[in-house]
C-alpha cells in the first residue's frame, strides 16, 4: 500500500484528533476503519521530533507496520505527507497475545494517558472490538507509576508487539 495524502489539518479545529487520525490513515494508504472488517486495532506512533509516524495495524489475519511523514511548519496546521504499509506478519504467539488483549481497548475510549514527559512519542489509537469503535491518545506512557497508565503501556506493547520478531 502506498499513498500520498498531503492533507492539511488545523490545530484549532474542534475535531483535530479525529481529522488527524483520518489524515494519517489515508497517508499510509489504509482504508478507514469499518466494523464489517472485524476486530482490529491501529496504533499510530508519532516521533514528534522526527516528524515521522510509525503505525501498527493488527487483525486476526496478521500485523502490518506502516510509515508516514508529515510537516508542521508554522504551528497553525499539520500536513500529512506520503506513506505506505508493508506486508503482514503473522507470528502466531505474538498475534495470539495481542488478540487476547483486544477486549481491553474499549475501556480506554475517549481517554488521554501521559506521564507529562515532553518530546518522546505520542500515539493515536483507534480500534473496533466486538463492533464497538474506540479511540484514545497516549504519550510517553513508559515509566509511569499510575496503574491505569501501566496497563495502557503494557497493552500498547502487546498490540504493536504482534509485528516484531523475537530479536527486534
Amino acid at each position: 500500500m502506498h499513498a500520498g495524502a498531503h492533507k492539511k489539518v488545523y490545530f484549532h479545529d474542534d475535531d483535530f484528533q479525529a481529522k488527524w487520525l483520518a489524515a494519517i490513515t489515508q497517508s499510509a494508504g489504509v482504508l478507514p476503519i469499518d466494523p464489517r472488517d472485524g476486530d482490529q486495532v491501529r496504533i499510530w506512533y508519532d516521533n514528534v521530533m522526527g516528524r515521522r509516524i510509525t503505525g501498527y495495524v493488527v487483525t486476526k489475519h496478521g500485523a502490518w507496520r506502516c510509515q508516514a511523514v508529515y510537516r508542521n511548519d508554522n504551528g497553525e496546521y499539520v500536513v500529512a505527507g506520503t506513506g505506505s504499509c508493508g506486508t503482514p506478519r503473522k507470528r502466531a504467539d505474538k498475534l495470539a497475545r495481542a488478540l487476547a488483549r483486544f477486549s481491553e481497548g474499549p475501556e480506554f475510549d475517549g481517554k488521554s494517558f501521559s506521564c507529562g514527559t515532553l518530546d518522546g512519542w505520542d500515539a493515536h489509537i483507534e480500534g473496533i472490538v466486538g463492533g464497538k469503535h474506540f479511540t484514545f491518545y497516549a504519550s510517553n506512557t513508559d515509566g509511569c507509576e499510575d496503574l491505569e497508565i501501566k496497563q495502557v503501556d503494557s497493552w500498547l506493547d502487546d498490540i504493536a508487539g504482534a509485528w516484531f520478531k523475537d530479536d527486534d
